[in-house]
């Protein structure tokens, strides 16, 4: 008489026909509408309105950076910790508003939005000397477990996808660093109540790019490549003559 097998999770294998069973929703959607509401929404929206009600240019500004600052502070004091990244913003936040007040000066208030930007870009570009590239953790951040599985699978398994992440985090971190020295340009240059709205629209342009670059550049190069990719699964489809899926540089 044979033991029977314990039952045990099935491994995610990016070439397994079957499909994954449903996880938790992915959780990036309540975050990244909550970072819209208190980055962008409400800090425009305070800025507009209290310049319709007569407020001068710089308390306006200050009303609005209040409130990305207060929601910072509050995550710092939830979590009892907070990495590099975040503390460089506070940081380059707080000096902003210092240096604001010794100057008077609306646009100084205006500049620290590309603070952010720069930030961001600098970390982007910090990690790929790291074991992961911003991508690669980023996109774990908004997946479900199985889909995670799955994803660390085609890390393991493809030297291209592995090469694409790379490739497509360097692009998001010189792209965030054109877009914090573009903010600066606007802040210092144009009408000081226009800059607000366009440094929104700058960060819908800049995010645009990046999302389509990585859209366009990552088919191409998974299918130089022999790859296929079905929501975060990736299957070899034909390989170049002469070598394995996945394998050749992209």
């Amino acid at each position: 008489m044979t033991d029977t097998p314990r039952d045990t999770p099935r491994e995610h294998r990016p070439d397994d026909p079957r499909p994954e069973r449903p996880g938790q929703p992915a959780r990036g959607g309540g975050k990244f509408g909550s970072a819209l509401l208190i980055h962008v929404i409400a800090p425009l929206a305070l800025f507009y309105g209290l310049r319709w009600a007569g407020a001068n240019q710089f308390l306006a500004l200050l009303a609005g950076a209040a409130i990305p600052a207060a929601e910072a502070v509050r995550g710092l004091l939830t979590r009892g910790r907070a990495g590099g990244l975040q503390l460089f913003m506070l940081g380059a936040m707080a000096l902003t508003v210092a240096v604001s007040f010794v100057s008077g000066s609306p646009r100084v208030l205006l500049i620290r939005s590309a603070w952010g930007m720069a930030a961001l870009g600098v970390w982007m570009l910090v990690t790929l000397v790291s074991r992961r590239p911003f991508l690669y953790e980023a996109a774990r951040v908004v997946l479900d477990e199985p889909k995670q599985r799955t994803w660390e699978g085609n890390w393991e398994r493809y030297p291209a996808f592995r090469r694409l992440l790379w490739m497509c985090s360097a692009f998001w971190g010189a792209a965030c660093l054109v877009d914090a020295s573009l903010r600066i340009v606007m802040a210092m240059t144009l009408p000081v109540d226009l800059v607000p709205v366009l440094d929104d629209v700058l960060l819908v342009v800049t995010f645009a790019v990046l999302l389509l670059f990585q859209r366009v550049y990552g088919r191409a190069c998974l299918r130089r490549h022999g790859l296929r990719r079905d929501g975060v699964r990736l299957f070899p489809v034909a390989a170049p003559p002469g070598a394995a899926p996945g394998t050749a540089a992209c």
